[in-house]
């Protein structure tokens, strides 16, 4: 947890210092996490659903390049089970128009459940998603984030076979302060 919050804040001072311009600001919406596990011929999916709500940092690189750190707690839920994460998205922005901005990057995540035994608590995704302005302060965007390591413990005796990926879908509204 510690290497993740410095992490987060080498990563928000070296682009600050080195951005033209800067936005700040708070996000929450809608969480779908989907938990893949697959093997060599068999794939199952469980979802959990629940919300997320953060901070983040936008920082001008060009006119139209962005950098926007995140810091996110994830909360999920399904069937009386509960899960919950600390997300920290590096998104790339490419804006497209004005009001139009492509994103894509990397998300650090941490997982916080105490009963987490045979998972790994850290996990690395690829992100990709749109956010458009509403306002000048309002935004909406959405965001799918691919889990790219195998989140089982190596040593639950399955083997290289079995995998388990976490892939996020996030919907939400964001406010720039």
């Amino acid at each position: 947890m510690k290497q993740i919050l410095l992490i987060g804040a080498v990563i928000f001072s070296s682009i600050a210092a080195k951005a033209q311009t800067s936005n700040n600001g708070i996000k929450a919406g809608f969480n779908s996490l989907s938990l893949s596990v697959s093997d060599e011929n068999v794939s199952a999916n469980s979802d959990l659903s629940g919300f997320y709500i953060g901070v983040y940092g936008e920082f001008g690189l060009s006119e139209n390049f962005n950098i926007q750190p995140e810091l996110q707690a994830i909360l999920s839920f399904s069937e009386g089970e509960s899960s919950s994460t600390l997300a920290l998205p590096v998104m790339f922005e490419y804006l497209a128009t004005p009001k139009l901005a492509l994103q894509a990057g990397p998300q650090f995540e941490f997982l916080l459940d105490e009963n987490s035994e045979g998972l790994r608590k850290f996990g690395v995704g690829f992100g990709t998603g749109l956010s458009f302005d509403l306002t000048d302060k309002l935004f909406i965007d959405g965001r799918y984030v691919f889990g790219l390591n195998n989140r089982f413990e190596d040593d639950l005796g399955f083997g290289d076979d079995i995998k388990l990926n976490f892939n996020y879908i996030q919907v939400g509204l964001g406010f720039r302060l």
